[in-house]
């Protein structure tokens, strides 16, 4: 049996304040997320991990866009606990999905 692995692998750092950073297009690891709608921002309850009631952190935020050119953009932010503690539990893990539909275009 054949399987077959991808494998990301990060490239240069985003400066602090720089258009990159805040662009939602830019996938990332850690840092502050870049929010596709600033009208539907997660409550700050869910960002609290559900173990600790810490703030979780960004683990990383991923622009997955349609396949059709800027039909849709998405994006998936993924935070988590940076406690020791809290590591094996569920409640951890806090995951968001976004998507919003280019004005272009129609369905």
């Amino acid at each position: 049996m054949t399987t077959t692995t991808q494998l990301g692998v990060l490239g240069h750092g985003v400066e602090s304040g720089s258009a990159a950073e805040r662009n939602c297009a830019t996938s990332r690891v850690g840092g502050v997320p870049a929010w596709l709608d600033l009208g539907e921002l997660p409550s700050p309850a869910s960002l609290q991990c559900g173990v600790c009631q810490r703030p979780m952190a960004l683990l990383a935020q991923v622009y997955t866009p349609e396949e059709a050119p800027d039909c849709f953009h998405r994006l998936v932010y993924v935070f988590c606990c940076k406690s020791g503690a809290c590591y094996q539990h569920p409640d951890k893990w806090y995951a968001v999905f976004f998507f919003f539909l280019n004005a272009g275009h129609l369905i």
